[in-house]
């Protein structure tokens, strides 16, 4: 959601059925179904979502960013208490109005506190369903919030993954400079194998994770400054001439590196020497 955002693009149909698992190892989970996405403007001529998610502006015709947060926290409502934000069975004119009643928001924030929740849970769920559009945090905000950035890597993946992507981030640099010595035509075949393995081998597992460890902004690109951060976070030295190694994965040139690109200089060797995938590529 952050990546549509930060190319000015909203989602505005945010729901627990657009959140698919890639395969059934159940461990990447993607967003889907940008059929309502746009850019961000007032239309009163055509109210678009899922009714049950939309934020009180939408109902008006305004979509901006602030609107998917709100959409957000409807869906984080009901993963944290287990039951929908708003009443079950009701009419779209009913949903209506008890989204834009300030009051019964209030009151079902309060019950979301009793039922158990933590503070650091309910104070991002309040944050994220405020009426005044203005007063909600950005996407990005709310990924630091202290209820999500408090988790270590090791609370969401196997401590064996954590150490095989701190591994591949260790040798980042050297695959990068091996990408960039690489013939064109060897580098056009590694990118398109990262394309076609991005999300669907096992051996990429770890390079998912490395790459979100740096990518703590969750832009879906990594800049030298992120990677730097990285090696400093981890109390690690900075490796020589890194702007110079990360410049030859850089294809298009403009300073980031996408988790393809990415892919593409650091794809293990069973993955390079995959007859099926060497054939699908060339086919």
């Amino acid at each position: 959601l952050k990546c549509c955002h930060d190319r000015y693009m909203g989602h505005f149909d945010v729901k627990p059925e657009n959140f698919m698992y890639v395969n059934t190892d159940l461990n990447t989970l993607q967003m889907i179904d940008l059929g309502l996405s746009r850019g961000f403007k007032r239309d009163r001529f055509e109210i678009r979502g899922t009714s049950e998610y939309m934020a009180p502006e939408v109902w008006d015709g305004l979509y901006g960013p602030e609107a998917d947060v709100w959409s957000c926290g409807v869906v984080l409502f009901a993963m944290l208490v287990g039951q929908s934000f708003l009443p079950a069975k009701i009419t779209r004119a009913e949903q209506r109005r008890y989204a834009k009643d300030r009051a019964w928001v209030r009151q079902r924030l309060r019950w979301a506190l009793q039922q158990g929740i933590s503070p650091q849970a309910h104070d991002l769920l309040t944050s994220m369903l405020r009426h005044d559009r203005h007063e909600r945090p950005t996407v990005r905000e709310a990924l630091w919030h202290p209820f999500l950035s408090s988790l270590q890597w090791e609370d969401c993946y196997p401590s064996h993954l954590v150490q095989q992507a701190r591994s591949v981030l260790q040798t980042f640099p050297d695959d990068c400079r091996a990408f960039a010595s690489q013939p064109v035509l060897k580098r056009a075949v590694l990118l398109i194998m990262a394309h076609i393995v991005a999300y669907a081998f096992q051996e990429t597992r770890p390079h998912r994770v490395a790459f979100m460890m740096i990518d703590k902004n969750s832009s879906g690109e990594l800049s030298v400054e992120a990677v730097e951060n990285h090696y400093l976070h981890e109390t690690l030295e900075v490796p020589e001439h890194l702007e110079e190694a990360m410049s030859g994965v850089d294809i298009n040139g403009d300073g980031y590196i996408t988790y393809v690109e990415f892919l593409s200089a650091t794809l293990p060797r069973s993955v390079r020497c995959n007859v099926k995938l060497c054939r699908r590529v060339f086919d």
